[in-house]
């Protein structure tokens, strides 16, 4: 491939073949993205093995856990594709995505049925501030209170005054389910500064960036990597008359916890009760739907400065969506206060890689006749790759999304290797872009013939004509500008029909260049 055409990434599929696209860097730098599923009607085992291939492509691109180079991801999808077939059943499906996702020591991984979100109620009437014994202040923040809200300066002066006189604080975070948007950090950054009496380095989300697709075997113009790209951090200063108070915060699944909490509960300085499962509290997350199932999982992770990650309540309870003093959650809390445990002292935090490790992809050069389960992977394996990477999916006849289910299916009709070639070959071929070329299996030599012509061909007003003469002595005596009439007892029109399904082509005019050009020696 010639450097006009710089090669975007070069993907060798399971086994041993290999898929060559080409474009330009800068086209090559769309982010990553899924596409829907098609609207092709297939059997229900198929659309199951289709859902588990886009799950794990997602996760592929986005989990972090994967680029710590230390998962097998490839092997955790063959061994559920033939499970996932047979799953006929919600519970079946938990089952078999569970076990493909364990290795990635997810602590936010969540399956379930579909659920409304429930949401607490706050009145109102209801005080901003409230008295409870011991000299403890509650705070409920249920409304969002968002720095565009009328009043709202004058209310963080009010609460500072009454957060000085306090001995402890409990603040309430969970929203109403109509709370403005926001997670509460301009209202804490106004109170926070007279209540810790160190400068306070908050943690930064960071994320799995993809910048095209490496290649395996050789260098691109492109500049393909994958990195971390981690969020900028801040820093919390105290004022001059700040004193240290104990805190409690309280969160369920809808808050969205602000770095500074984080960073209190890192500093042993504020504790965390979380209602009911709360993964949303301590990491960036992404859900995707199953069938009937949600799968909710990690697609970041929060970095201290320290260079560590892992963040937990200090206490769980039950869901419940009861507010004010007498509240489950606000009783967790003051139990908190009195706990000689220290702010996330049971934590375990664990020293995050520093370095994105992505290991290229394999190459399986020995599997020339895969089992079902390493065809339908290497389906898989291409689909994921244009879906994420390829820039042109909008002008292809057929939607890129039909052709993961279809050849899915396909491969199950497949009766060896040779076939097996052949539907990657055709399956590429959907991509509609002369720069793709699929080689590494003898079926695909083979497809036109097991030995090269002597000969350079041209399409010209229809006809098949000889452009040059690469070997007088095995050319038949054929000239430069002679038709070719016949090919093996075969018309040219006919071997052009029979190849065109495997041959790679942006429009009529390049395919049948490069169906003239696919058999001849050069």
């Amino acid at each position: 491939m010639s450097d006009m055409f710089p090669a975007f990434f070069r993907q060798i599929l399971a086994p041993a073949l290999l898929c060559a696209i080409g474009m330009s860097s800068a086209q090559a730098q769309s982010e990553v993205r899924a596409t829907s599923p098609g609207s092709t009607v297939q059997s229900a085992h198929i659309q199951r093995i289709s859902d588990l291939g886009r799950l794990w492509a997602r996760l592929r691109w986005v989990h972090p856990a994967l680029v710590e180079g230390r998962i097998d991801w490839d092997r955790q999808l063959v061994e559920a594709l033939p499970a996932i077939s047979n799953a006929d059943t919600p519970e079946a499906q938990r089952a078999v995505i569970e076990r493909m996702m364990a290795g990635l020591n997810d602590s936010a991984l969540q399956l379930g049925q579909h659920t409304e979100q429930a949401f607490v109620s706050p009145s109102m009437d209801q005080p901003r501030t409230a008295k409870l014994k011991d000299e403890v202040l509650l705070v409920s923040l249920n409304d969002g209170l968002h720095p565009f809200m009328p009043g709202f300066k004058a209310e963080v002066e009010r609460v500072r005054g009454e957060a000085a006189l306090a001995k402890a604080l409990v603040m309430d975070l969970r929203p109403g389910k109509d709370a403005n948007l926001g997670d509460g950090t301009d209202f804490l950054k106004g109170i926070l500064g007279k209540l810790v009496i160190s400068p306070l380095d908050l943690p930064a989300a960071r994320y799995v960036y993809n910048r095209g697709w490496p290649s395996q075997s050789f260098s691109t113009s492109g500049g393909y990597y994958t990195a971390w790209l981690t969020q900028h951090s801040e820093s919390l200063s105290p004022e001059p008359d700040a004193k240290q108070k104990p805190m409690v915060f309280i969160a369920d699944r809808s808050t969205q916890l602000p770095m500074l909490v984080l960073a209190l509960q890192k500093a042993g300085l504020a504790y965390i009760v979380s209602v009911g499962s709360a993964p949303s509290l301590f990491m960036p997350l992404e859900t995707r739907e199953f069938g009937s199932l949600k799968v909710t999982y990690r697609s970041g992770e929060i970095v201290f400065p320290d260079g560590t990650s892992g963040s937990e309540s200090d206490r769980k309870i039950e869901a419940d969506t009861t507010l004010g003093p007498d509240s489950p959650a606000v009783k967790a809390a003051l139990g908190l206060l009195k706990s000689a445990d220290k702010p996330g002292s049971k934590i375990k935090w664990r020293t995050v890689s520093s370095l994105p490790i992505r290991d290229l992809d394999r190459t399986y050069k020995e599997m020339v006749d895969p089992t079902l389960a390493w065809r339908q992977f290497a389906v898989i394996r291409l689909w994921s790759v244009i879906d994420a990477f390829f820039p042109y999916k909008d002008l292809m006849d057929k939607p890129w999304s039909e052709a993961l289910p279809e050849f899915l299916a396909e491969m199950e009709q497949v009766k060896d290797g040779d076939g097996y070639a052949l539907a990657l070959a055709r399956m590429s071929a959907r991509l509609q872009d002369n720069h793709v070329s699929i080689r590494g299996h003898t079926a695909l030599d083979n497809i036109s013939g097991e030995a090269g012509l002597p000969l350079g061909l041209r399409m010209v007003e229809g006809s098949v004509l000889v452009d040059s003469v690469l070997d007088a002595s095995a050319s038949g005596g054929l000239k430069r500008w002679e038709e070719i009439l016949d090919i093996d007892g075969e018309s040219p029109s006919k071997f052009m029909a029979r190849l065109s399904p495997y041959v790679a082509s942006a429009n009529a005019w390049t395919l049948n260049r490069n169906l003239v050009e696919y058999g001849h020696g050069s």
